[in-house]
């Protein structure tokens, strides 16, 4: 494998103890880090750029509230697949206002709009770029603010909506335990009752009747105590009109099977 020529210099830099420069960890500020990523891969042929990506790994972390940067090389043993944080992307720091605080906690957010970032997609005529967008373009159209919105509930991972779904229809189709499937089906839940704009009511209601139909698909495999706590908490949300509360109760009443039906409070 071709192996780039490449030389740079950062400061700060952190030296462990016992460590000398030699072995140093160049810390960068965020600010600073995507222009300077930009101008390497510029610089660099495909083939060097792959070779930079095989032995330089950079580490995304919070200091004192800060995002950063840490460029080290690459362990020969990480295999694991990386995951995105959107608080991270987004600069939601550690201790930031948006941040959930407690149980009954939510929020939710859009930024940025998926047709925008498709048609940039287009103008950088780059592999990488072309392959991401044709994996999501499923996504896009009707469906396009589902990759863009984002919930944040305590002591979970942010998702998107299109994250969410793409989640629980693998897990579904996989011979997943019980837990596993239903915490997938409780993030879809989450989206559904809190998790889109209210200007979004399309795609909100879009996301409630998938979410119901391969819940009345899958309802006998996830844990039959989550089945109780989600019947009473679309029910509670019938009561409130500002995101179609009422009409995802009438769905959810049309779509469930009649073996749900004594789960309804006003049934019992």
């Amino acid at each position: 494998m071709a192996r780039p020529l490449f030389r740079e210099r950062y400061s700060p830099v952190e030296v462990r103890p016992g460590q000398t420069p030699a072995h140093s960890q160049p810390l960068i500020p965020y600010t600073t880090t995507r222009d300077t990523i930009l101008l390497w891969r510029s610089q660099c042929p495909s083939e060097g750029w792959s070779g930079l990506i095989d032995i330089v790994a950079i580490d995304r972390f919070w200091d004192d509230g800060r995002r950063q940067i840490r460029v080290r090389l690459r362990d020969d043993s990480e295999a694991e697949p990386w995951s995105t944080d959107p608080f991270w992307t987004y600069d939601f720091g550690p201790d930031h206002r948006y941040r959930p605080r407690t149980d009954d906690y939510w929020f939710s957010w859009t930024r940025d709009d998926n047709h925008q970032l498709q048609q940039q997609a287009k103008f950088l005529c780059g592999v990488a770029d072309d392959i991401f967008a044709h994996g999501l373009q499923p996504w896009a159209g009707v469906w396009g603010t589902a990759v863009v919105t984002f919930h944040a509930t305590t002591g979970r991972p942010v998702v998107s909506a299109a994250n969410a779904f793409v989640y629980l229809w693998l897990t579904s189709d996989q011979d997943s335990t019980p837990a596993d499937l239903t915490a997938a089906f409780d993030v879809c839940l989450q989206f559904a009752l809190n998790g889109f704009a209210p200007f979004d009511a399309d795609t909100r209601r879009r996301f409630r009747l998938v979410f119901l139909r391969r819940l009345a698909a899958d309802w006998e495999r996830v844990e039959h105590d989550w089945v109780e706590r989600a019947i009473r908490a679309i029910h509670e949300g019938g009561k409130d009109a500002t995101d179609e509360g009422p009409e995802f109760l009438d769905a959810a009443r049309e779509i469930l099977p009649a073996p749900l039906a004594a789960l309804w409070p006003d049934e019992q």
